[in-house]
C-alpha cells in the first residue's frame, strides 16, 4: 500500500497496537513540550478509543481554562485550523471536544506513518 493509500484509510490502524502504541508515544512526545501528561497505562485494552478517551480530558481543560495554550498545542502538532474551527461550531461540547481529540490523533497517527514509510525507504 502507498502513502497515500495509507494516509487516505486511517481506520485500518486503529486497533493495531503497533500503530497505537506509536501514536501514544507520538501525542505524548508533543504534549510534553507543553508540560501535560498523556499516559496509557498498560491495564487499558490499546485501541484507538483508548487514545481518544485518555486525551478527552486534557483537551476538555484547555478549552475551559486556557484556550492560548490549545490553540498552541494544534499548531505544535500541525492540526488544520479550519479542523478545529469546525470542531468548535459544533455546539455540544461534548462533540466538540471529541472531535478536537479525533484531528489530533489523526494527525499524530499521519506522522507515525509517515515516518514508518519513509523508514522502509
Amino acid at each position: 500500500m502507498d502513502l497515500e493509500e495509507q494516509l487516505s484509510n486511517l481506520t485500518v490502524y486503529y486497533d493495531k497496537e503497533e500503530y497505537i502504541l506509536l501514536t501514544a508515544a507520538q501525542t505524548q512526545k508533543d504534549l510534553s513540550q507543553f508540560n501535560m501528561d498523556f499516559i496509557i497505562t498498560s491495564d487499558k485494552i490499546i485501541n484507538y478509543r483508548t487514545l481518544l478517551k485518555t486525551l478527552e480530558p486534557i483537551i476538555r481543560e484547555l478549552i475551559e481554562s486556557n484556550r492560548e495554550k490549545l490553540v498552541q498545542l494544534i499548531y505544535r502538532i500541525d492540526v488544520a485550523e479550519n479542523k478545529i474551527s469546525e470542531a468548535l461550531n459544533l455546539g455540544n461540547s461534548a462533540d466538540s471536544i471529541n472531535q478536537i481529540c479525533h484531528e489530533i490523533l489523526q494527525r499524530e497517527l499521519k506522522k507515525v506513518l509517515i515516518r514508518k514509510y519513509y523508514a522502509k525507504k
